[in-house]
């Protein structure tokens, strides 16, 4: 009896691992945060016509889906997202998810934010438009066969000494897609 009500009671203090997919609930998330396109300085035309250039000779395989799983201290477990790219400069970055997302998640484009990216050579740099905190945020990372390692990060368009040393990966896994309409 004291073991089966231990069980219950490690049930209750715990709901998002057993109950939940997702890492965070919806009223935690602030759509109304999320920028215009226009606000992105890679949304122009001469570099939206470049990356789809290298969409197409290959670079970003843009029908696979790219995986990142990382260590989260807050629940004491790993947190997977994923990165979806798009032959137009767009890339969809979902926000945590307690397990693999499955795909159902890889098509369900409303659980994440949205970013620009552009691709120089084998270099992938991705533009997040931060509106509250700090304004732009450029990600720079190294294509490799089946991953993106990224390595470095700066802060804003002017301020070209305020850049920090970053370490993660994305793996690349195979997945189908409904097709979609980008409606950003």
């Amino acid at each position: 009896m004291k073991f089966v009500l231990w069980l219950f009671l490690i049930v209750l203090m715990q709901p998002t691992k057993f109950f939940a997919q997702r890492a965070y609930p919806d009223s935690l998330i602030n759509k109304s945060v999320q920028a215009s396109k226009h606000k992105y300085h890679f949304s122009k035309k001469k570099n939206v016509k470049r990356t789809k250039e290298a969409c197409i000779n290959g670079v970003v395989d843009t029908t696979s889906i790219y995986v990142n799983a990382e260590y989260n201290t807050k629940y004491g477990d790993t947190l997977y997202n994923f990165w979806r790219f798009f032959c137009g400069g767009e890339v969809f970055i979902s926000y945590g998810y307690l397990n693999t997302p499955t795909k159902e998640e890889y098509n369900d484009l409303s659980y994440g934010y949205w970013a620009m990216y552009k691709i120089r050579k084998n270099k992938l740099i991705v533009e997040f438009y931060q509106p509250v905190m700090v304004g732009t945020i450029y990600d720079f990372a190294e294509i490799k066969k089946d991953e993106i390692r990224f390595y470095k990060s700066r802060i804003g368009r002017l301020f070209t000494n305020s850049t920090k040393p970053i370490n993660y990966t994305l793996k690349r896994q195979s997945a189908e897609f409904k097709t979609h309409k980008i409606d950003w």
